[in-house]
């Protein structure tokens, strides 16, 4: 890899008129010097577009900026913004997050020395306003990430995937091996995490390095409260992903994960609900497990 590889950074934006501004900014004030920034507007009814196509005007970095014609979904829409990328290396940036200052120096010296390095994770913060909240990899991800690929991928097949995306600079070739998002399911983070390690298993290595790198943005439209659609949409992960003798122990582990929001937003009927659906599917669990053996 010579020192000038392009990165790209990849956007699909999607009404968010409030924050999109800051998060191309955070992009213009990295100090890598060969980046451009690739943005793929979802069809936004709000102003999203006409501020991008102002700051394009202004950007210090090469800036492509396209429109889908309709809403496609934010897979098929940073799908399409891989595919107009022209880096060797592809970042990810949601319209309402942002990056750290100095983002790439130290993961683009990590894939300098080593050709087959694949991905890189960092780590970073979630904010609200001007508040830092909690850092995105805890110390338990941060264990998970100093394991083997097999092992990752086990536990990403029985559980949403704790990686953040927005730290992560992976290699392009690598990225379109894996096949990119899954444009026939709704879930997007989860299953290219599990893409990249069914990979990873086979040729390559990932890495970790504990550095803040990006900000994650807490705000009411991420707040996930629509349990029944995130339940279905974690299902529709586990039933194409994860291998049967895994189902019930991922659909235990999700129940239990959305029990817990569920009673932290107050939601006592669906947080016992999905605490009992926990604990039954843990119990069909461990039951196949014995009737395996």
């Amino acid at each position: 890899m010579s020192k000038e590889s392009q990165i790209s950074v990849v956007m699909a934006s999607y009404n968010y008129e409030r924050y999109i501004e800051e998060s191309v900014k955070s992009v213009w004030d990295q100090s890598y010097p060969n980046l451009e920034l690739v943005i793929v507007d979802d069809a936004s009814t709000d102003a999203t577009l006409a501020i991008l196509k102002e700051l394009e005007k202004r950007s210090p970095i090469g800036m492509t900026i396209y429109c889908n014609k309709e809403n496609q979904g934010p897979n098929r829409t940073q799908n399409r913004a891989v595919g107009l990328a022209r880096g060797d290396l592809i970042a990810f940036l949601a319209s309402d997050d942002k990056y750290a200052p100095d983002r790439f120096k130290s993961q683009v010296d990590l894939f300098k020395r080593d050709l087959h390095l694949m991905v890189v994770y960092g780590n970073g913060w979630s904010f609200r306003g001007r508040d830092l909240t909690a850092r995105l990899h805890s110390d338990d991800v941060k264990g998970l990430l100093s394991q083997d690929a097999d092992r990752v991928l086990r536990y990403l097949y029985t559980h949403s995937s704790p990686f953040y995306l927005q730290t992560a600079l992976v290699r392009k070739e690598f990225l379109l091996e894996c096949g990119g998002n899954d444009e026939q399911v709704l879930a997007d983070d989860w299953v290219l995490n599990i893409r990249f390690f069914q990979s990873l298993i086979k040729a390559g290595h990932f890495a970790y390095i504990d550095e803040d790198l990006a900000y994650y943005r807490l705000h009411d439209d991420n707040l996930h409260k629509n349990f029944a659609r995130q339940i279905a949409l974690k299902k529709e992960v586990i039933e194409k992903y994860t291998p049967k003798s895994l189902k019930r122990e991922a659909l235990a582990n999700i129940y239990r994960k959305q029990a817990g929001i569920a009673l932290v937003h107050g939601d006592l009927l669906n947080g016992m609900s999905f605490l009992f659906l926990s604990k039954v599917n843990a119990i069909l669990s461990k039951r196949s497990f014995k009737d395996a053996s």
